[in-house]
């Protein structure tokens, strides 16, 4: 797929005014609105159009990388698909693709904090690539049951997003997806704290948004409306994954009950409790209207 290798991984790398290059701008920018709408393969090719006119350009290598890492998951998963209908060559194939289009994700985002150390948005992107192998609900690309291998990644994924909270703690989503990874890792404590700054946040933005979104004409409502049940869904997102683990801990508490064990259950209690708080929080948003 990569054009030598892409050359060598940018060894070439030196432009001269791609900002100021009409067919790079035009190709960063279709980049752009290919990956937003999902189409991940097509953003490759003109991510790569763009990095091979501009080898050092910043913002192309990190949106090829991330393409990377967003189309390697689809990959991943149509591998695992394949697998359970027993289409075991053709699963060895789509894993095949997915894992060195990962590789090179990797290597990307690793040279693009080499151009910019101080620039935060590669250490995000990076966290999330380790934090979605990571967690991946699939096979793919580490057995469920390969905890060594899960756990390492998410390590790595914790160490690039608390480097950015530090930096940036406004970075919101950045908060959101540090306190996911804490969560998988089994610190909860902490996980807590960025989510509840993640909702924090979140919720300041969008009562920001409902004070000076305009909303003379219908089409002004109808976006203010879109982009509220936007803020909403991703915060209910939140609320689902709140939900599933505090179920889980009081299924888990009844069966430690059932069996004598009675410090467990204190601490799966105090647990609970914390979380049902922080639930409390996000269900809040169900009761905010959309318009002042």
């Amino acid at each position: 797929m990569y054009r030598a290798f892409l050359l060598l991984i940018l060894a070439a790398a030196g432009c001269a005014h791609c900002d100021r290059d009409p067919k790079f701008l035009f190709d960063l920018s279709l980049a752009k609105e290919y990956y937003r709408n999902g189409k991940f393969g097509e953003a490759i090719q003109k991510f790569e159009d763009a990095v091979e006119k501009c080898p050092d350009s910043y913002d192309a290598i990190v949106g090829l990388a991330s393409s990377d890492r967003e189309w390697g998951m689809v990959k991943f998963t149509e591998a695992e698909d394949l697998y359970r209908v027993k289409k075991v060559e053709f699963a060895k194939k789509e894993f095949t693709k997915a894992n060195k289009v990962h590789k090179m994700a990797e290597k990307l985002l690793l040279k693009a904090i080499q151009l910019r150390p101080k620039d935060m948005l590669a250490y995000r992107e990076l966290g999330i690539f380790y934090y979605k192998r990571a967690t991946s609900p699939y096979g793919y690309p580490f057995r469920l049951d390969d905890q060594e291998n899960r756990q390492r990644e998410r390590d790595l994924a914790i160490r690039y997003l608390k480097k950015v909270v530090e930096k940036e703690p406004k970075d919101w989503f950045s908060q959101r997806d540090l306190g996911l990874a804490l969560f998988s890792a089994g610190n909860s404590s902490e996980g807590r704290m960025h989510l509840g700054a993640y909702l924090s946040g979140m919720m300041e933005a969008r009562k920001y948004i409902l004070k000076v979104a305009p909303r003379r004409t219908t089409e002004q409502r109808e976006a203010l409306s879109n982009r509220l049940r936007e803020f909403d869904k991703q915060l209910n997102q939140i609320r689902h994954v709140l939900y599933t683990y505090v179920t889980n801990l009081e299924k888990t508490r009844a069966e430690w009950k059932r069996h004598g064990k009675v410090d467990g259950v204190a601490a799966l209690t105090q647990e609970i409790l914390a979380v049902n708080n922080l639930l409390g929080q996000y269900a809040s948003i169900e009761e905010s209207p959309e318009n002042p």
